[in-house]
């Protein structure tokens, strides 16, 4: 590893460190390092991950396979702390070490995440040039065409998938926010439907189809009381997206201006204070204004 560690000397999380033979011994306490720092995270205890991934890194006894373990944990820590840039220079580390499917596909949704669309779709097309079925980069190079309002490109990534896997519940439920981008609600509705028989637990459709149930009890021309069936309904979805996700403020934010929509003030009133909690720039919005004050 000389070469590699010549290059990586500038960097953070590969320090510049005489390689020797690991033996069985020392090896195997290395990998079990590896199993306690995702034990770590599955507690939620991400900086002692770290540490441990760390650790290892830092092993003059590490082989390849075991820094390559490292720095994808290191990576994927990162990226749970939206550390996305940071993030991105551990896959390319990790990437002049192995260039592997999921160092791509993680790389490349980091990017996505730092609004670099363009760079983190030719990344996830680098997973794909490995690994031709990943359907989790297709998916991911389909947002990325949502996030950058190319909707047709979105749907066609997104219909390669379902080719693929019929009951993807991540392309259909982003399918059918392209069908709701097109003002198709019919269309969105029933994609939102069938990721949820597939799925009836996920956030994603869940919460999609609570807010598509707002905007068509808020926005359409219709009798008041099917407006209002509507939106007793979006309450109903959005509340079931809570329970599966209590910490997403987007969901206590369209309940809220359902619920005031109806005259619950006193429901709408809670709901802003706990999507301002999750996040204090809310508390700006016109919502809050009204409801808060």
């Amino acid at each position: 590893l000389r070469s590699l560690t010549r290059k990586l000397e500038h960097k953070s999380h590969v320090p510049v460190v005489k390689r020797t033979y690991s033996t069985p011994s020392v090896r195997e306490n290395l990998k079990g390092l590896l199993v306690e720092a995702q034990n770590k995270i599955r507690l939620g205890d991400i900086k002692e991950a770290q540490k441990l991934y760390a650790s290892v890194i830092n092993a003059r006894e590490a082989d390849d396979f075991l820094l390559c373990a490292a720095l994808q944990g290191v990576g994927d820590t990162l990226c749970s702390e939206g550390k996305y840039k940071e993030a991105v220079q551990v896959y390319d580390q990790l990437l002049s070490l192995a260039k592997t499917p999921a160092a791509y596909y993680n790389k490349g949704c980091a990017q996505i995440e730092m609004d670099a669309i363009e760079q983190g779709i030719e990344t996830l097309e680098a997973c794909l040039a490995l690994d031709p079925t990943n359907v989790k980069a297709m998916v991911s190079i389909g947002i990325a065409y949502v996030r950058d309002n190319l909707i047709q490109d979105a749907m066609e990534w997104f219909d390669k998938v379902l080719e693929i896997d019929p009951k993807n519940v991540e392309a259909l439920g982003n399918k059918g926010t392209c069908y709701a981008e097109m003002e198709l609600p019919n269309e969105a509705m029933a994609h939102f439907n069938s990721a949820l028989l597939v799925d009836p637990t996920n956030f994603y459709a869940l919460y999609s189809k609570g807010v598509l149930l707002y905007l068509m009890g808020t926005t359409m021309t219709i009798p008041y009381e099917r407006n209002s069936k509507f939106l007793d309904e979006a309450i109903v979805f959005l509340s079931k997206s809570i329970d599966v996700d209590p910490k997403n403020e987007l969901s206590y934010l369209y309940r809220a201006e359902a619920e005031a929509k109806l005259g619950h003030d006193d429901k709408a009133r809670a709901d802003i204070l706990k999507a301002i909690k999750l996040n204090p720039s809310l508390a700006k919005g016109a919502t809050a204004q009204n409801l808060i004050t």
